[in-house]
This record gives structure tokens, C-alpha cells and sequence, in this order.
């Protein structure tokens, strides 16, 4: 059997796998954003280069910081005022949120960390429903979430 995590919709309980939002330095928040559709965590290490003459042919490199970003995309809701409206008050206030996305059923596996909202979309187009995409730029460390 695989250890692998399969990512539920399980909005009507408002528990378990998807993505919470806080006041920066909640660990980890607590408000889940309703009907996340997807959602990706990427990072990055940037690379300093050290290659200097004395090294024959060869590039050279540190790590450098490294960089991450959430994106997300849900069903658009009005009535979601701790999740969705939240996301979207910060983005225009450029607050710093605190943001977690929780890989398992019962939210006890994932990663959380402080975030500015950097881009929020919500597109509409005739005949279709709305949805509401957003990209949390991570600022400073995002922290794994494991079972004590």
C-alpha cells in the first residue's frame, strides 16, 4: 500500500486537505478557503556562481535563498468571508497573510508560512461559472506540518 496522499474536496465538513488562511504568524491558521478546484507549491534555491579561474572548466555554484509560491484556484464565493474574502482584503491592502496547505484528510500533513498575495483573478465569462485564482508569494520559510 502507498503512503501517498489523495487530495479531497471535503468543503462541506470544512476539514481536512486544502488551503487555510490567517493574520500573518498564525501557526498554522485556521479559516479554510471554500471549493479550492487546484493548488501548487513551488520552490526554488537560487544559485550564486563561484567559478573562477583556479577551477579547470568547471562552473562553480552556492545555494543561494530560496523562493516559493502558492497558486490557487476555487469556485468563487461570495459568502466565504474568512477564506476567499480574506485572500482578496490582503491582496488589496498588501497585507502579509499566513497561509497553510494541508495534504491529508485530517490537515495534519502540509507546510505553512507567511505570504503576500502578489496576483488575484477572478475571470468571468458568459455561460460559465466563476472561479477565483490567486499566488501567495511565501516571505521567509515555509514550515512542514507533521503529526507530533
Amino acid at each position: 500500500m502507498t503512503d501517498a496522499f489523495v487530495w479531497k474536496d471535503t468543503s462541506e465538513a470544512k476539514t481536512g486537505a486544502g488551503i487555510y488562511v490567517g493574520i500573518a504568524d498564525a501557526a498554522p491558521p485556521a479559516n479554510r478557503v471554500g471549493e479550492v478546484t487546484s493548488a501548487t507549491l513551488t520552490g526554488k534555491v537560487g544559485t550564486i556562481d563561484v567559478a573562477n579561474l583556479d577551477v579547470s572548466g568547471y562552473d562553480e555554484f552556492l545555494a543561494g535563498n530560496w523562493s516559493g509560491d502558492l497558486k490557487v484556484t476555487c469556485n468563487y464565493l461570495v459568502a466565504d468571508t474568512n477564506g476567499q474574502n480574506a485572500v482578496r482584503a490582503a491582496n488589496f491592502a498588501g497585507e502579509t497573510i499566513s497561509i497553510l496547505m494541508a495534504y491529508d484528510g485530517l490537515a495534519t500533513y502540509g507546510h505553512y508560512g507567511n505570504c503576500i498575495i502578489t496576483d488575484l483573478s477572478v475571470p468571468a465569462k458568459v455561460g460559465d461559472r466563476l472561479t477565483c485564482s490567486f499566488t501567495a508569494k511565501i516571505s521567509g520559510t515555509m514550515t512542514p506540518v507533521v503529526p507530533a
